[in-house]
């Protein structure tokens, strides 16, 4: 499925994080799909064979005869780049519909409809455990919001504040503290429903 996720910003073509499953994919992927974009890109807007210039629709680019880079432009700053291997038989609009979950996601958690790298360079910890938990040795494993949520808390300034004094404890609904056990919604029949 998908060997490897890097979330790059799309002015510089840095990489801010890059999330490896079934081993690490070479930069020199990464580096191509880099010289792919800046020759294609003409004033900030990519037109690409399989895309169309709006920034909603997918982009598959065949990097090698052994990769393929799945991409989706987020907004106006960032750059979601999968790269998959051509043997491990990998559905690239599958996978770019798991790039668009990844960017909702991710505005969840960071509350804000525009990702901007600022934003995922403050909160590079909780982005790289939603990847953690998301997809699982490259495979989606726990896609739905609320059971991440309970798995995963969004940050606040009051949950760093309870992470670095009670490891153990959490906060429960109704305000008090409880100890850490298994998230609700997990358990239940239908996960993605809250009781």
């Amino acid at each position: 499925m998908i060997h490897s996720v890097f979330i790059l910003n799309r002015l510089s073509l840095e990489i801010i994080i890059e999330k490896h499953w079934r081993g690490t994919v070479s930069r020199t992927d990464c580096d191509l799909f880099r010289s792919y974009y800046t020759s294609h890109s003409t004033n900030n807007s990519i037109a690409l064979p399989l895309s169309s210039s709006s920034s909603s629709v997918p982009s598959i680019i065949p990097l090698t005869s052994t990769s393929i880079a799945t991409f989706i432009l987020s907004g106006t700053d960032l750059i979601i780049l999968s790269i998959s291997k051509h043997e491990s038989s990998s559905n690239p609009l599958f996978i770019s519909a798991l790039l668009h979950s990844i960017e909702s996601l991710l505005q969840l958690y960071l509350d804000t409809t525009q990702l901007s790298d600022n934003a995922i360079k403050e909160h590079f910890i909780t982005v790289y455990q939603l990847l953690d938990e998301f997809l699982d040795h490259g495979y989606p494993m726990t896609t739905e919001p609320n059971v991440l949520t309970e798995l995963i808390p969004p940050s606040t300034m009051f949950t760093k504040l309870l992470a670095t004094n009670t490891a153990s404890l959490v906060l429960a609904p109704d305000g008090s503290l409880a100890a850490r056990d298994y998230p609700k919604a997990s358990l239940s029949i239908v996960p993605w429903r809250k009781s």
